[in-house]
């Protein structure tokens, strides 16, 4: 330091700031991701519970589930492939040569169907709603056959069952119970067999219709009944519909059997 006397001359300090610079954003990098707002909690009893992470108070559980799907379903996102990889497909092999055709022999004439064949087909065709009743003549009309030998068993051979004190035992204990049930039982076979070419007797105006619906009388007579085997069946068949269904009752079921014209 110079001295002139009583004066001091002080260095000269330089004071140098730094230059404030513009921010500008990084190349490739992301923002991140918000971290979640709720989280879920149990208490001392096992019950769930939310709390908000920005105001420390509980919140409601599904804004916490909706908050854990949107995170799960970004998360998917991410890792799926933005696009898919296409590999190189192999060539393929090159077909090999036809075989030469072999020599087919004729094909035998088809005989003319028979007369019984003519008769199935026609049954079956009514059956099925190809054909109305009454297109079919006599000639092609088949010989009474039981529904239950066209449609089947309701009832599988090894589901029958037999109630005790009930149809089959009166019936080999009384002698006009056992009458009445095999007229009865010739009856519903006459009947449904007629029934299908539309000429059997309807139940269409009966007091069993207006209780229960239109069609019902005949749908339990020639679709239920008429599939039995034997009066055992009919006997099951009157307990099944019973116990699927409280508006029935065993006394209309079997007036509907026994004596359809009053039922």
């Amino acid at each position: 330091m110079l001295t002139f006397g009583r004066i001091r001359a002080h260095p000269i300090r330089l004071i140098v700031g730094r230059i404030a610079k513009k921010p500008r954003s990084v190349k490739g990098q992301k923002a991140g991701k918000p971290a979640p707002r709720y989280t879920i909690r149990k208490d001392s009893l096992g019950r769930r519970y939310a709390i908000d992470k920005r105001t420390g108070k509980r919140a409601s559980v599904s804004k916490a589930e909706n908050e854990r799907q949107k995170r799960k379903k970004a998360a998917t996102k991410e890792l799926a492939p933005k696009q898919p990889f296409r590999g190189i497909k192999p060539k393929k092999a090159p077909k090999p040569p036809k075989a030469p055709p072999k020599a087919t022999r004729a094909a035998p004439a088809k005989k003319p169907p028979s007369k019984a064949e003519k008769k199935a087909k026609a049954i079956a065709d009514v059956l099925s709603g190809k054909r109305k009743p009454e297109s079919i003549s006599e000639s092609e009309r088949p010989t009474p056959v039981p529904i239950v030998t066209l449609l089947g068993a309701l009832i599988p051979e090894g589901m029958r069952m037999r109630t005790v004190d009930g149809l089959v035992d009166r019936i080999e204990t009384y002698p006009r119970v056992k009458v009445a049930a095999e007229n009865a039982w010739n009856a519903l076979q006459r009947d449904s067999y007629a029934n299908q070419f539309g000429e059997g007797p309807t139940l269409a105006n009966s007091q069993f219709d207006k209780d229960h619906g239109k069609g019902m009388g005949d749908h339990i007579r020639y679709g239920v009944f008429a599939r039995a085997r034997d009066l055992q069946d009919i006997e099951q068949l009157v307990e099944d519909i019973i116990d699927t269904d409280d508006d029935y009752s065993a006394r209309e079921l079997y007036t509907l059997f026994f004596s359809p014209d009053v039922a």
